[in-house]
């Protein structure tokens, strides 16, 4: 199986698992988890991009 071919079919059943949990992926995260794709982003680094995100987006607890 091709690398694109096994990356496209993680990402499908990580969507699937985001419906049947009912929080599916919105047209944001697409385009968050293309863009990874485009810029060939590994695991690591995808994460710390998404940690870095939500340290912006979650107000610090007081």
């Amino acid at each position: 199986m091709s690398k694109t071919l096994e990356t496209k079919q993680k990402l499908a059943e990580a969507m699937h698992l985001q419906a049947v949990e009912s929080n599916p992926l919105d047209a944001a995260d697409m385009a968050l988890f293309e863009q990874f794709e485009r810029d060939g982003l590994s695991p690591e680094q995808r994460r710390a991009h998404i940690l870095a995100q939500a340290d912006t987006l979650v107000p610090a607890a007081e």
